[in-house]
């Protein structure tokens, strides 16, 4: 080994070291922070929903379960107000309730996640080192309650307001409160009113985005300002990596390997040699069987829009990458080196367009993928049985789906290009074979998960045209929340002593 190359090499491992003890020394740290995160991700997802909307919705099914203090006073006493609109006690309590009922039902389905005593006063039980579970509750909840009076104040504003049939259900919701399930005091008017602003709310919100009109021209002014936005990158991509105790041992093999093997499936010049290499890195030198190594190696092709690879890959394919040229992007920190591949010069996504719904199940959350497909079968029958089946499929994808991106939307994937790979190739086959109509379904085994997969018809835009469609639209939503979240909103804490 030349001294130049020594060099380099005692200068790689002493920054995978370095690396490695930073993250093992935060580890632990961010560890119990990061479960507690994703559980209340969860819970609020279960609870109150991914937005604005799915909060106000809740919050309007949520009335019958409200369980609200028995004292006069709660009428009175206002506990958050707009120019036009106010919240009492007795109707916070409302939304209150909802969202500790949320949470234990959600918290009933999965016992790793921690719940109250339901005996003891809420105040008197500590959420977090900062919090009791009353502060945790009461802050989503209030948070919820300055969203559906900012979204009133704003329709007020714009000259919006309740029809006729919207207020004869809010009528209805209140003449509806069952008796006994309130605490004394609180009347059927004040269920009325708390209808009243959750369904205004909800209904304003809607009828704004569904005003929203993106126009053919300024999709072709917009995509002709950012074309590099837009392009679509089609690649061969591989993962090598190697355990970080290794490094803090010592203990260099597994690095080293793993570098010089990169280094090497970096030298290909044709996706052949490349698919080949990585099948004979899997069966000779990491030990899997030729069945999962040839699934592998034929499952490597990545297809999608250049916003989603990762910043240095992007770098690397404005800078001028050629086509059947390789980059190697080595990172210590996360004890990886990813090898891409670029199959053809990146392009707009100019193929065909579908609209899927995806429904994404994780193998290791279902202790296997056999558990996981056999549940997403289970789904799969469910929606079959359903009388509206886009619903149904939305409803499970929100409630069970573990792809972030979709699952806000029931799963909706609008605009999914031919050419791109994200669910796999044999997702794109079937969403496209010439055969397929609306409310077909499939579920696609991959090697860490199973995906239900859910047809809604065909699109006439072009994958590019979509994703700046898509993009102007965010982008008309976007100015529309900062409107109004820009509404002032008047909260009295000293008066959440009425809620229990």
């Amino acid at each position: 080994m030349s001294k130049k190359h020594q060099d380099q090499t005692e200068a790689r491992r002493q920054a995978a070291f370095d690396a490695v003890k930073k993250r093992d020394a935060e580890k632990k740290q961010q560890k119990a922070a990061a479960e507690k995160a994703k559980r209340q991700k969860k819970i609020l997802k279960a609870a109150l929903g991914a937005g604005a909307a799915a909060a106000v919705i809740l919050a309007i099914f949520g009335i019958r379960h409200a369980m609200l203090n028995s004292t006069g006073a709660m009428q009175k006493k206002v506990v958050a107000e707009t120019e036009h609109y106010q919240v009492t006690a007795s109707m916070l309590a409302c939304y209150f309730k909802q969202c500790e009922e949320s949470y234990l039902a959600y918290a009933a389905g999965d016992s790793g996640i921690a719940v109250f005593d339901e005996k003891k006063p809420l105040r008197e039980q500590q959420y977090s080192e900062t919090q009791t579970w009353f502060d945790m509750l009461m802050e989503n909840t209030i948070n919820t309650v300055k969203t559906n009076l900012q979204l009133c104040e704003a329709a007020h504003q714009a000259g919006y307001s309740l029809s006729a049939e919207d207020q004869a259900r809010c009528v209805e919701i209140g003449e509806q409160m069952e008796e006994g399930r309130y605490q004394k005091g609180v009347t059927k008017e004040d269920v009325q009113k708390t209808a009243e602003i959750n369904i205004l709310a909800a209904d304003y919100q809607q009828s704004v985005r569904d005003s929203i009109e993106i126009t053919d021209e300024q999709i072709r002014d917009y995509y002709d300002a950012h074309r590099n936005e837009y392009l679509n990158v089609s690649t061969l991509g591989y993962t090598f990596t190697w355990d970080p105790a290794g490094i803090v041992e010592g203990d260099y093999a597994e690095h080293d390997a793993a570098v010089k093997a990169a280094e090497e499936l970096a030298k290909c010049t044709t996706q052949q040699e490349y698919s080949e290499y990585v099948f004979k890195y899997l069966t000779e030198r990491k030990g899997v069987g030729r069945a999962d190594a040839e699934q592998i190696a034929g499952d490597l092709t990545i297809t999608k829009n250049i916003s989603e690879y990762p910043e240095d890959l992007q770098q690397w394919v404005l800078s001028g990458a050629q086509r059947n040229t390789c980059t190697l992007l080595l990172h210590e920190e996360s004890c990886s080196a990813q090898v891409y591949f670029l199959r053809e010069q990146p392009a707009a996504d100019e193929s065909k367009t579908v609209d899927i719904r995806i429904l994404y199940l994780t193998a290791a959350d279902y202790d296997g993928i056999e558990n996981a497909v056999s549940f997403a079968t289970e789904l799969k029958g469910m929606v079959e049985e359903a009388e509206d089946k886009s619903a149904e499929f939305a409803s499970l994808a929100y409630e069970y789906s573990e792809d972030a991106g979709t699952y806000p939307d029931g799963g909706l994937v609008s605009g999914y290009s031919a050419s791109r790979t994200t669910y796999g190739d044999e997702v794109s086959a079937w969403a496209f074979d010439r055969e397929r109509q609306p409310g077909d379904m499939m579920i696609s085994e991959r090697t860490g998960s199973a995906i239900l997969v859910f047809f809604e018809g065909g699109n006439a835009q072009s994958g590019w045209e979509n994703l700046v469609r898509e993009d102007l639209y965010d982008q008309a939503i976007s100015k529309f929340n900062e409107r109004y979240k820009g509404v002032d909103v008047q909260v009295y804490e000293e008066n959440y002593k009425y809620i229990k």
